[in-house]
């Protein structure tokens, strides 16, 4: 019996590399699916665990992630259209309010968008000298509060130079306290509450720290927060990856291509990147949880530092898009394509 329970198990830890292109079809697979194992098992992993990687979350994340690179920047000459891309922004999720919050010494900059039941926080990637400073200190630093122990290797380390820009002069308390201001009027409908935490490079690193407070500080469930990050580094080490995991499991790292950015840190032993990977490419390619297979396959001599730039995440959304009507789609992801361009505003972002 107990080699039974063994084998269920293992048989449901495979990677789920179920996806969904809109949320319409997201909300009638999460009715429909049933548990991978039965219930009877103590302790048994089920489907209904498991995130499922939508592809309308993340068109709407990288719209935002691109916005707070030029909103409200003087020197930026996109900055005339961020009026339009801000007015596109709030309608993708019906948001009524927002505010930026700009931490001047380590320019680290985040915007925050909000309504009655959904938090948008968009995090902006490397665009000065004081984030590049950041994105080079590469050694580690404990995650606060530090638990666990470095000789048992189960301490959570990160990046030090992407902590420092999160805890400058007190950026996350302010934005977690804000986050936690808006949640607390939310309470009646807590269940359907959904915090989205996105970011593009550096960006994503910030993200992803941010989502790991936001969950613990305004004291939400596991399927409340969603981070989707583009382009992202590696944030901390191995201890760090499996405590965050129990902490978002909600979380998507999307991966252009030859992106060099998402290739750096991976020694043996110093950084692993938590959550789960989605790969991309302007082939119009969309894979979900790559295995170790897949992802050596594609990965190419040293990376791309073009496939690190928007414009060329932009263009393998599109091409994901594209293919769907296609050999390399499915009946399913072309009516996903379909049902998105019957929303105005996702018109707009596709």
């Amino acid at each position: 019996m107990l080699l039974v329970v063994k084998s269920l198990r293992r048989v449901t830890r495979r990677p789920y590399k179920d996806y969904r292109m809109a949320n319409v079809s997201l909300r009638l697979q999460l009715k429909l699916r049933g548990p991978a194992v039965l219930l009877s098992v103590p302790g048994s992993h089920t489907l209904d665990d498991e995130p499922i990687f939508c592809f309308e979350t993340a068109l709407k994340m990288f719209h935002w992630s691109g916005l707070v690179y030029s909103f409200q920047e003087a020197d930026d000459p996109e900055a005339v259209d961020t009026a339009h891309s801000m007015d596109l922004a709030m309608s993708l999720y019906k948001l009524q309010h927002f505010e930026l919050i700009w931490e001047k010494k380590l320019d680290t900059k985040c915007l925050v968008a909000w309504n009655e039941d959904t938090v948008v926080l968009a995090f902006r990637g490397t665009a000065s000298v004081a984030n590049a400073c950041a994105d080079l200190k590469l050694w580690w630093t404990a995650h606060p509060p530090p638990r666990g122990s470095l000789g048992m290797l189960n301490r959570p380390m990160v990046h030090s130079g992407f902590l420092a820009c999160w805890l400058a002069n007190g950026l996350n308390l302010r934005v977690v306290e804000h986050v936690n201001r808006v949640v607390s009027r939310m309470e009646a409908n807590s269940h359907n509450i959904k915090v989205y935490a996105t970011g593009h490079s550096l960006g994503g690193a910030l993200a992803t720290l941010a989502a790991y407070d936001i969950c613990k500080g305004c004291d939400l469930a596991a399927h409340n927060v969603t981070c989707t990050t583009f382009g992202a580094p590696r944030t901390g080490n191995h201890a760090f990856a499996w405590d965050y995991g129990s902490v978002v499991p909600h979380t998507w790292h999307i991966i252009n291509d030859q992106d060099l950015v998402t290739r750096k840190g991976k020694l043996l032993w110093m950084y692993k990147r938590p959550g789960q990977r989605v790969l991309i490419s302007r082939l119009g390619d969309l894979i979900v949880r790559p295995s170790l297979i897949e992802v050596s396959i594609r990965q190419r001599g040293e990376g791309s530092v073009a496939d690190h730039m928007l414009a060329s995440y932009q263009a393998s959304l599109a091409a994901v898009c594209t293919a769907q009507f296609t050999k390399k789609g499915s009946r399913r992801g072309m009516q996903g394509v379909l049902d998105l361009m019957q929303d105005k505003p996702m018109r707009k972002v596709i």
